[in-house]
């Protein structure tokens, strides 16, 4: 039995041993409708079945069951630790500078180490050797430019991409003139910067060098000072709040053929994310008779580095083999979080630091992998991925088998099965209720354990015809020693060491996907519904008891649909629904007597896992919530459209995108706030909840200059 059409992209993808896995290129990254003109990757794979968006306003995604830090992002090969803008929502890659990421959910191949439940591989795009050509963007949030074009003509070629919010330079002013006023000023900003480069040298026809650099910076600020005067008293004030966070990734490549049966990939690369944040006061009073001044300053910084070598053999001994081996070595540099602390007065200085020192790392690890084509029917991916990690003085080794196997039952119709052990040395400190800029990366130690998972696939593809596909695929995942924070911690501003504040325990996830795409024709687009379960369990939470995962949405719909009208018009469409997340609400509260004449007594936030279990509040409420994740947050959907209208001209082309997201404005629940009251009549305690929706319906339009 043989496939008809090898050539044809859904034949090939029935053949092919891999599964839990999609390919999606730029076009189909920019066919997805943007959110504030901005069109985002990250965003567009978290509407793929068995992919979880957070909530609105967070960063970050989930993926079967797993948590944020357990998603391997790559570019060109080099692992990204945060890849987001404005506090999650917008992704630092820049839709220009992308050729296509292939997002793998589960049996993975040998290749790929180091994280629990997926890969997002992503490939820049190679700059264009023949001609220079131009892209220009600008949008509601930002503008943004690309060229491209040949070095030397046939030899060489470069790409440059670069993107920068103006918001801090048009609307910010605006607001700080409203809120300044005599003897009383004030400034408030935020602004973001992506720039992404890409070069290649053909040295010779089996030679050829490639270097790639990616920078994100993310920057928020806040000023007042005032200049006042109260009773024959002057007053000088001043506060500065910052915030900052960004990625910076170097990349060396060489690629060498051998005979046309081997090439080989030498790749040398640095990779660094750092996040800050910094508070200073200064207040100073004057009078006829004394002089008093008082400084204050707090800073919070955290970082992790990587330095590394790698090579990568593709070898082709026979028609129906394709075998891949190769080692890696990186260096990790660590700060997992500085406190650095500064008081002035007139009469004395206190300075403080606190924090873990440096951790360095070592982590080594080597992978074989074969792609054996047993008959016409039967083909297998099959290998093991070594590794190793050596901190402190403790070594950790793992062997992690991966299998994957396909089954053709005619020239259409195939089944997949797949498992896979992964283990991941790196922790990410996470609290709910904080964007992703914030949290903390972490290495395994003497007493934090490596994470664990072992995942069975289970699946069948057809294609239905030469454009529409049909896929299906069951699941089940277990996770050992994954990592939370303990009721009440928090990794700022505490001495505490972050190993004494969390608590490690298991997880387990399984469920099914259904995904239905149609690849070409006027109209093209996809379909896709998960049914999921996702659980944790630890000894010192919930009393030990089994609880469902913050991100454990039973039901998940996507519908992604895009109609080319004619030359000049397109139409775009996406419409998604999912279950709400489940949340600790407390059960019972009470107030200390002491505060019980004191009217409002707090404002507080949830999700949050530090709302339960005879837990103080600091204001004098203590609550009470029987299990943890409790609760469900109503059922969350969107639409968001968007029409684009292109004129081709003899220099090029242009396109004026225009939309909303949200379309029919449903005001999905971000955050809630509540407030407890103490009612003298009835002697009880009355709470109150508030919902906080961060993105009603909002415009979308964009310009796009093409030459």
């Amino acid at each position: 039995m043989r496939i008809t059409n090898t050539n044809n992209e859904l034949a090939r993808q029935i053949a092919s041993s891999k599964m839990s896995s999609i390919k999606i290129n730029s076009s189909e990254i920019k066919s997805i409708p943007a959110a504030a003109g901005e069109t985002d990757l990250l965003k567009s794979i978290t509407i793929l079945p068995g992919i979880k968006p957070g909530v609105d306003g967070s960063s970050g995604f989930y993926v079967r069951g797993g948590n944020i830090d357990q998603n391997l992002i790559l570019l060109d090969g080099v692992p990204i630790y945060n890849p987001y803008h404005m506090w999650g929502y917008l992704s630092s890659f820049n839709a220009d500078a992308i050729n296509s990421v292939t997002v793998t959910k589960g049996a993975f191949p040998a290749r790929y180490g180091g994280r629990l439940s997926s890969v997002i591989d992503i490939a820049m795009k190679e700059g264009n050797n023949q001609k220079w050509t131009g892209d220009f963007t600008v949008g509601l949030l930002s503008a943004k430019a690309s060229v491209s074009g040949p070095i030397i003509k046939d030899k060489s070629s470069i790409m440059f991409t670069a993107r920068r919010t103006y918001a801090d330079l048009i609307l910010v002013p605006i607001n700080n003139k409203n809120n300044s006023k005599k003897g009383y000023s004030y400034k408030e900003g935020y602004n973001f910067t992506d720039l992404n480069l890409k070069t290649n040298y053909k040295v010779s026809g089996t030679d050829r060098l490639f270097f790639s650099g990616f920078l994100s910076r993310d920057k928020y600020y806040y000023k007042t000072a005032e200049d006042q005067e109260f009773n024959n008293t002057a007053v000088l004030g001043e506060t500065q709040r910052a915030q900052g966070w960004g990625n910076i990734i170097a990349t060396l490549r060489w690629n060498h053929i051998f005979k046309n049966k081997m090439f080989v990939n030498t790749t040398a690369y640095f990779s660094s994310y750092k996040y800050y944040t910094t508070e200073l006061t200064k207040r100073t009073s004057s009078n006829p008779d004394e002089v008093e001044e008082k400084e204050n300053s707090i800073e919070y910084l955290s970082n992790i580095s990587d330095v590394a070598l790698k090579q990568d053999y593709q070898f082709f001994p026979a028609d129906n083999h394709n075998l891949q081996f190769g080692a890696s070595c990186i260096f990790h540099k660590f700060k997992p979080g500085i406190n650095s602390f500064f008081s002035k007065t007139n009469s004395e200085t206190i300075t403080n630091k606190t924090g873990n020192s440096e951790i360095f790392s070592t982590d080594i690890s080597i992978y074989f992998e074969d792609d054996w084509s047993i008959s016409e029917l039967l083909r297998i991916n099959g290998g093991i991925h070594l590794s190793s990690f050596f901190v402190q003085n403790k070594s950790y080794f793992s062997a992690e088998p991966r299998i994957n196997a396909r089954l053709l039952i005619n020239d259409k119709t195939s089944i997949k099965a797949g498992f896979a052990v992964m283990t991941q040395y790196m922790h990410l400190l996470t609290q709910s209720g904080i964007t992703q800029s914030s949290d903390l990366w972490v290495p395994v130690t003497k007493k934090i354990k490596p994470q664990k998972s072992q995942q069975f696939s289970l699946g069948f593809s057809t294609a239905l015809s030469k454009m529409y596909l049909f896929e299906m695929e069951g699941y089940f995942k277990h996770m050992n020693h994954v990592i939370e924070y303990k009721d009440g911690a928090s990794f700022l501003l505490d001495a505490t060491g972050w190993e004494e504040k969390i608590t490690a325990g298991a997880g387990k996830a399984y469920g099914a996907e259904l995904f239905f795409r149609k690849t070409r024709g006027k109209f093209t687009g996809f379909a896709g519904y998960t049914l999921s379960w996702a659980f944790r369990q630890f000894n010192e939470i919930n009393n030990g008891g089994i609880f469902p995962f913050r991100y454990d949405r039973r039901h998940d719909i996507s519908l992604v649909g895009k109609y080319r009208i004619n030359k000049k018009w397109t139409i775009s469409s996406a419409w998604i629904f999912y279950t709400g997340n489940a949340v600790t609400v407390p059960t019972s509260s009470y107030i200390t007597p002491i505060y019980k004449n004191s009217g409002v007594q707090d404002n507080r936030q949830f999700p949050s896992p530090n709302l339960g279990y005879s837990t103080p509040t600091g204001n004098g409420i203590v609550t009470n919530a029987t299990e943890r994740n409790n609760y469900r947050l109503p059922n969350y959907h969107r639409l968001d459209l968007t029409a684009t209208y292109r004129k081709i001209r003899k220099w090029g082309e242009w396109e004026l995108t225009f939309g909303a997201t949200n379309v029919y404005n449903k005001m999905n629940p971000s955050f809630y706030y509540s407030t407890d009251e103490f009612n003298s009549e009835t002697g009880e305690l009355e709470t109150n909840y508030y919902q906080r929706t961060l993105f009603p319906i909002m415009p979308t339009i964009s310009y796009r200059i093409k030459f």
